[in-house]
């Protein structure tokens, strides 16, 4: 997108973020410092960094004069974008192709695992999804057409940027997707409270392994729900229903890596 070239003014790709479509625009936003740098360490395809005083030295220190480092007040920033602002930092970015799903998992070896996300729809689950996911070095995350999208604001906030060097896939469709997932070689356990679902301790996990999660209340629908190789639980106490999806990850993915 060429925002420069257009005759934009430098902090117009900022206005009006909340009431804007950021994918189809293909641009990004990270906000925090944290965040920020991550996107400049994973080397993203940054337009500019907007940034209060405080962080503009060090913000053009890491920019080297690869993209415009704009300072503006608080107040500027908080009716520039039309949300009250105050993490300091925030930054605009191209979108990346994202790879072929087909493709991907043909280059991946024999031991490999994958996260999909069918229908995950909270922002806080899927970042949290993909930071333990980036935490515990899985091979990729592939999401679904019900899914949050990966890089929209809140989720990558709430993925402390994760989102940056994890390989994202997307499918448009649930069966074709499936039909890829085994074409390929991997073994697809879906995650679930019923009695189908095998007790986490003692459970064998496949050397290529395809961990599905299903939406935050309805659980794993068709097609996934009967597409699964083999299903896993973790049981839990009487005293609650269920675990939040993004922790039963999180637990999933370490015990999966370290055994």
């Amino acid at each position: 997108m060429e925002w420069w070239n257009g005759g934009m003014m430098e902090c117009e790709v900022y206005g009006n973020l909340t009431d804007r479509d950021l994918k189809k625009e293909g641009i990004f936003i990270g906000e925090g410092r944290y965040v920020v740098e991550r996107m400049i360490q994973a080397g993203c395809d940054i337009l500019s960094i907007l940034c209060l005083p405080e962080y503009t030295g060090y913000f053009t220190g890491l920019a080297k004069g690869r993209y415009p480092v704009i300072e503006k007040t608080k107040d500027e920033v908080s009716r520039l974008t039309g949300f009250r602002f105050h993490r300091g930092v925030i930054a605009a970015a191209e979108r990346s192709r994202l790879p072929g799903m087909d493709t991907y998992l043909a280059a991946l070896p024999g031991k490999a695992v994958l996260a999909v996300l069918p229908s995950i729809s909270e922002a806080e689950n899927a970042g949290s999804i993909m930071r333990s996911a980036s935490a515990f070095s899985l091979d990729g995350v592939i999401t679904g057409p019900g899914c949050i999208d990966l890089f929209s604001r809140k989720a990558i906030r709430c993925s402390m940027g994760a989102v940056f060097d994890m390989p994202v896939l997307v499918f448009q469709d649930h069966r074709e997707a499936i039909a890829i997932i085994h074409r390929h070689g991997f073994h697809i356990t879906g995650t679930t409270l019923s009695a189908k679902g095998k007790p986490l301790e003692g459970f064998h996990f496949p050397g290529k392994c395809a961990l599905v999660f299903g939406h935050e209340a309805d659980g794993l629908t068709a097609p996934w729900d009967t597409a699964c190789d083999t299903y896993v639980t973790i049981p839990i106490s009487s005293r609650v229903d269920s675990l939040n999806v993004g922790i039963a990850a999180g637990i999933l993915f370490y015990l999966l890596r370290n055994r």
